[in-house]
């Protein structure tokens, strides 16, 4: 996704959320205009591991939001693609067919790599790879042309993740997590 990062405050989160009503360089078609990436929680002081984001979108989509004109529908979580330990040169594999590409052959702009948020969770470390055909195709910023807009369609279905079995957030370091892919 290659929009504006939008943080919006509620209660005892900090939500990180990619605005994707205008298109930017990839033509989407999404299940709603907030891609959801992130959640911090003022609570606990860290961030929260993927499970736990997915605790809250789940709420987020049943009780009112202190946004103005927001509610939970207007959000989505970015899928999780790979959970794992990868060396630099084994990332560009992952970059694959986008879910929420409106053309079938539509590949990804690139991935997101963070680590894992059992070991650091108060950190916010993270790292973009985009494809250079994706980078090299940029000639003109998306807001210094005409606007398009993507598909903002509530039937589009969520991209499937992997489950994870991890520790709640914690403020020290726990038992490594588990994982399985279904």
């Amino acid at each position: 996704m290659d929009g504006r990062t939008v943080r919006r405050e509620t209660g005892p989160f900090v939500f990180f959320a990619e605005d994707l009503k205008t298109k930017h360089s990839i033509s989407y078609r999404v299940p709603a205009r907030y891609a959801l990436f992130d959640v911090f929680s003022r609570e606990t002081g860290c961030f929260l591991d993927y499970r736990d984001l997915i605790d809250v979108y789940l709420d987020l989509k049943r009780m009112p939001l202190a946004f103005p004109n927001l509610n939970g529908s207007d959000f989505f979580p970015v899928p999780l693609i790979e959970v794992g330990n990868f060396k630099l040169e084994e990332l560009p594999s992952i970059i694959t067919f986008s879910k929420y590409g409106r053309a079938a052959d539509t590949l990804m702009e690139g991935i997101v790599v963070k680590q894992d948020r059992w070991m650091f969770p108060e950190e916010f470390i993270s790292g973009k790879l985009v494809r250079k055909e994706f980078s090299d195709g940029i000639e003109l910023h998306y807001s210094r042309r005409k606007a398009e807009f993507n598909i903002i369609s509530p039937s589009t279905s969520l991209a499937s993740t992997p489950t994870l079995l991890s520790p709640p957030c914690m403020n020290s370091i726990g038992p490594e997590p588990e994982f399985s892919k279904n």
